[in-house]
């Protein structure tokens, strides 16, 4: 493959990213247009959605209210009060419980970004540094196109 060849591949390439830029630039003006027909009901429906959380909320309280005051499970139609258990744990205390009775561990787990971190610095028997190769484009490849257009002139 000639350097001619690989320049029309980054022309092209240019021009590809040039189009999707101004069909991702239609779009967004699009939705902002229809964006701006629904404000309206948008802005009702973030209202009601308030609204609805404030009336769960009232009717959830009333609930817990009258099946203490009563015992009655179900205080309302489609109102069930049912009782759940909730468990806080010391993770610490946890940890060393499960590591003195063997049970309830997941094997530990090795942080690799420090790992690497080390390895930058000091040798580690067990990491195996290599430099591979890597290609990286241009983000604006036609400004880094115009610069050589313009040498070529």
């Amino acid at each position: 493959m000639s350097d001619y060849s690989l320049t029309a591949r980054v022309v092209q390439l240019a021009t590809t990213r040039e189009e999707l830029a101004q069909r991702m630039a239609d779009i967004a003006e699009k939705r902002k247009a229809f964006d701006a027909t629904i404000a309206d009901q948008m802005a009702a429906i973030e209202g009601t959605k308030r609204r609805l959380e404030a009336e769960e909320a009232e009717v959830r309280g009333l609930a817990l209210i009258v099946a203490e005051q009563t015992g009655n499970k179900k205080p309302a139609p489609g109102v069930e009060v049912v009782t759940t258990k909730q468990y806080d744990v010391d993770e610490a205390a946890a940890y060393t419980w499960a590591k003195a009775s063997n049970m309830c561990l997941i094997p530990e787990s090795v942080d690799l970004k420090a790992v690497k971190k080390i390895a930058t610095v000091q040798s580690l028997h067990f990491v195996t540094v290599s430099e591979v190769p890597s290609v990286r484009l241009a983000t604006d490849l036609t400004k880094a196109l115009a610069s050589v257009t313009q040498e070529a002139a």
